[in-house]
């Protein structure tokens, strides 16, 4: 019986891990932008969205002064969409969705801010016990629903987010975005986890960036055609998200099972 190598230890490993991710990447980038109508179009508006809310995070053009919160807070919503796609390439889903998720908490608390004004001076006023009490991302949601506003995250999407990609469950199954429910380890291009991941991402990130340039109160031209983006990129949002990835994959087990049954019956 042939000896089996030795797994690699050290930095060794760390390039073969990378190596792999480097290939299922390569993958992605080839298939992603192939999938359906809704990716393509997705990939295009998202790619827009972060571009302007870098410009905006950076001052590119021109500068408003003050505190700059806004756009500091706009950058990190940049740089993690950013970091999540690198995740979605590489084929860790559920940690990009862990993003997603982040990004959602942003657009829940910006949405709050735009349609309760008060609620950004309470937050920035605030120290960091009282934030965590009055502006934890449930009790920001239940603000919004309490003033009649529909959260960009609500409590279905948070949920699902949290419980499949965040906290740690006896029913854990890491990377099992795949029509049988294989856990994986990552760096394994796996179609489901890869719309799923890109939808969140830009849903979140559209709600994000629409709140905060209405915070930034820029001039309404400029204002307009960021809103116009943000609808185009939520518009193109496909309909494999997290509420409906489980049922997606049920129904194709269930018509692979159905044509496993007719070559026995054949």
């Amino acid at each position: 019986m042939a000896k089996q190598p030795e797994f690699p230890e050290g930095l060794e490993f760390l390039k073969l891990a990378e190596s792999v991710a480097a290939k299922c990447g390569d993958h992605t980038d080839l298939h992603l932008p192939q999938m359906g109508k809704s990716c393509p179009e997705c990939l295009h508006n998202l790619g827009t969205m972060l571009s302007i809310l870098y410009k905006l995070a950076s001052c590119h053009g021109h500068c408003r002064g003050g505190d700059h919160l806004i756009e500091y807070i706009l950058g990190r919503t940049c740089s993690t969409a950013l970091s999540a796609l690198s995740l979605l390439r590489q084929g860790y889903y559920d940690e990009a969705l862990s993003l997603a998720r982040s990004i959602g908490e942003t657009a829940n608390l910006l949405t709050s801010f735009v349609k309760l004004p008060s609620r950004l001076q309470e937050w920035k006023g605030a120290d960091a016990r009282t934030r965590l009490r009055d502006f934890s991302p449930v009790k920001v949601r239940l603000t919004l629903e309490g003033a009649k506003v529909s959260p960009p995250v609500d409590e279905e999407r948070y949920r699902r987010l949290s419980s499949t990609t965040t906290h740690v469950s006896p029913s854990i199954q890491p990377q099992s975005h795949n029509i049988v429910g294989i856990p994986t380890l990552g760096a394994v291009f796996q179609d489901i986890g890869a719309m799923v991941s890109l939808n969140e991402t830009a849903w979140a990130t559209g709600w994000a960036g629409v709140a905060g340039a209405r915070l930034m109160k820029l001039p309404s031209e400029e204002y307009s055609r960021i809103k116009g983006i943000a609808i185009d990129l939520l518009a193109s949002v496909g309909g494999v998200t997290i509420l409906k990835s489980e049922e997606i994959r049920s129904k194709y087990r269930q018509k692979m099972a159905a044509s496993l049954e007719g070559t026995d019956e054949a």
